[in-house]
């Protein structure tokens, strides 16, 4: 963690972030004793216990209640409080939470307040009728947040004469397929790239995108599962290399392909086969073995990454002479705690970073980096374990220092 010039203890920061931090421990980190940084983390931590939540709301600093108004574990009764708090910036923070009284969001969407209204508009739980309105408000950002809310009815998710409003409605996840088959003909390119990334674009707007006139929306059309096998093998018979990469990337590009395309004379498409998390199976398996080998270590990386990576191939990576490799390896969840044991010591600090934070990190190895000469390991453990005890001990020895 880099801190640049704030107060107070890094770790007992870190642990204060940690949802599994025991109650008591978070209840004692938000003593007054502590420092700002540490106790806002508390303030936003979901495990914090309600009565700490309700001594920091009443803190005289405003990001304090900010931190808690934003916090999905605040009570309703708390959030009322907050939501005629004196400062507008807690008030929104209030009225943005999904745990925020109906009646409170109801009323805010009849606000004065352009600022309110967009905070009521972005909660989910605004009711629909409120909604419609609010996707046809007067202010422009009260228009664009309403139409990015999942819960705003489809029939009002329609592309409009506005390049803002129509990056929102083709972001939406509840936008129709065949909304986002009009949004791909829109003017502006960006439009079209988030419609070309959308898992819910019918194939025949696909279709279109590959052939788009603007080459990034169609390599990102490229990587859409939807895409069809017509487009992926046209495409990774091109001349662009990076067109061959968003093939090899794309999980539904066939064995076959991938075959071809992890013997390509430029890394960065054997580097995305190796990292491609498509169809496993023997084909594949082979395919990975022999990337593992690559001479180069971006490409070796992207196997080691791989939770569809053999078995095999992680003992010959966990000793790669480049600690990217390593490091990579150290975060991909397929990996065994033998092997992890054996990078939470790796030489490099990067490494042990990444390892510290593996769910399969055994607990033994955890104590043993919570204690490692380098902080900024400490701090991945203080805020991946999920030990109580561990944490607690973390704490007490960023207290003695």
């Amino acid at each position: 963690m880099t801190r640049h010039g704030r107060e107070g203890p890094a770790l007992r920061e870190t642990v204060a972030t940690n949802r599994s931090s025991p109650p008591g421990l978070l209840e004692e980190l938000a003593g007054s004793s502590e420092g700002r940084w540490v106790r806002l983390a508390v303030a936003a931590n979901p495990s914090t216990p309600i009565g700490v939540l309700r001594r920091l709301a009443a803190d005289a600093d405003a990001h304090m209640r900010i931190a808690v108004a934003c916090n999905r574990a605040a009570p309703a009764s708390l959030l009322k409080r907050l939501a005629d708090d004196g400062d507008p910036a807690v008030r929104l923070a209030s009225l943005s939470n999904v745990t925020c009284p109906l009646s409170l969001v109801r009323r805010a969407t009849k606000s004065e307040n352009k600022l309110e209204r967009a905070a009521a508009a972005g909660n989910p739980l605004c009711p629909v009728s409120a909604l419609k309105t609010l996707s046809i408000d007067r202010d422009r950002t009260v228009r664009q947040v309403a139409l990015l809310n999942p819960a705003t009815p489809s029939e009002m998710l329609v592309p409009r004469k506005s390049l803002t409003c129509n990056l929102m409605v083709a972001q939406n996840r509840g936008t129709p397929p065949y909304t986002l088959d009009a949004l791909s003909l829109d003017p502006f390119a960006d439009v079209r790239r988030i419609v070309a990334r959308s898992p819910r674009v019918a194939g025949e707007t696909i279709r279109r995108l590959a052939d788009d006139p603007d080459p990034r929306v169609r390599l990102i059309a490229l990587r859409n599962p939807r895409c069809q096998h017509m487009f992926l093998e046209r495409a990774a018979r091109s001349g662009d290399p990076l067109a061959r990469a968003s093939v090899a990337s794309n999980p539904v590009c066939s064995p076959g392909l991938s075959f071809s395309l992890a013997k390509d004379a430029d890394a960065r498409v054997r580097r995305a086969v190796g990292g491609a998390r498509g169809a496993a199976g023997e084909a594949v398996a082979a395919v990975l073995v022999m990337l593992a080998a690559d001479r180069e270590a971006p490409v070796r990386a992207s196997v080691a990454a791989n939770p569809a990576s053999p078995f095999g191939v992680f003992g010959r990576l966990a000793t790669d002479p480049d600690h990217t490799v390593r490091s990579a390896l150290a975060a991909n969840g397929a990996l065994g705690p033998a092997i992890l044991d054996g990078l939470a010591g790796d030489e490099s600090p990067v490494v042990r970073r990444v390892a510290a934070r593996h769910g399969a990190l055994p607990l033994e190895t955890a104590w043993a980096l919570a204690m490692d000469p380098d902080i900024e390991v400490a701090c991945e453990v203080a805020r991946w374990s999920r030990d109580g005890d561990l944490l607690q001990a973390i704490a007490e020895r960023d207290k003695e220092n």
